[in-house]
């Protein structure tokens, strides 16, 4: 009996966690881990670390580019001397209208990857690769509510790499939703424009002087030397011969401009 309720023990009691997957951070909104595309590195190489951010049904989290309204995940690594970490790679995001506002963000799961190399040279060290992380995420409903966490992944170092075969292919699909060209496709060698309107969505609007109506003749807006204060270029003020003779101004119109 006694050998039966030790096996039941083992197989519900609790699931270890991943090697290349740290111990999550919870809330009823989000489940946060730190990931790794290895489940072991080796001097001189590189591999994929990225923040997980798992949400619960209807909630969401932003881009690197919020649009109208949020803010971007933040992530701080602390790691060992001689390995340098490159920039998130931001996943192409959704649109997600809320009111007259639209923001852009993930829904349900995203893994915000970053490059992580090794220096060469040496033989490889006894103990593991240790890196700890802090991140900070809003996530967003009805509600707004910001959240952190602190991480830690001790990856074995090894001669040669190894992938994790659970893991690595999220990086996969983090790399297909890269927005812009990558190797073997087609396009333009710079990234193709984000979805979002710059600046919380104003500056893609036409500028007010461009849209306000006006009585008056206006020159080209991107012709003239000057700008005034909503964003046009306006003519140089008339000479002081040019204003004797100019007729006398007329009354204001009902029309508005800048």
């Amino acid at each position: 009996m006694r050998p039966l309720l030790l096996l039941l023990a083992i197989l519900l009691g609790p699931v270890p966690a991943r090697a290349a997957e740290s111990p999550a951070v919870r809330s009823p909104r989000a489940t946060a881990t730190l990931v790794a595309d290895h489940q072991a590195v080796a001097p001189g190489e590189a591999f994929q670390l990225g923040l997980r951010l798992r949400l619960a049904p209807g909630w969401h989290t932003y881009w690197r580019n919020p649009g109208d309204a949020g803010a971007p995940p933040e992530l701080l690594l602390t790691l060992p001397e001689g390995v340098t970490a490159g920039p998130i790679q931001w996943p192409a995001p959704q649109r997600i209208p809320t009111g007259p506002l639209v923001s852009y963000g993930y829904e349900q799961e995203v893994l915000l990857p970053l490059r992580v190399a090794l220096p060469a040279g040496g033989p490889a060290p006894a103990g593991p690769l240790t890196i700890e992380a802090e991140a900070s995420w809003l996530v967003c409903a009805e509600i707004c509510i910001p959240e952190e966490g602190r991480f830690r992944l001790d990856l074995p170092v090894a001669a040669a790499g190894r992938l994790d075969a659970g893991l690595a292919p999220l990086f996969t699909r983090a790399e297909a939703a890269l927005p812009g060209p990558r190797p073997g496709r087609p396009g333009p060698p710079s990234p193709a424009p984000a979805p979002a309107s710059p600046s919380r969505g104003r500056r893609s609007r036409p500028p007010p002087c461009a849209r306000r109506p006006s009585s008056r003749p206006r020159t080209g807006c991107s012709t003239m030397p000057r700008r005034s204060r909503c964003g046009c270029a306006t003519a140089a003020p008339p000479s002081a011969s040019a204003r004797a003779r100019a007729p006398p101004p007329r009354p204001a119109s009902r029309g508005w401009s800048c």
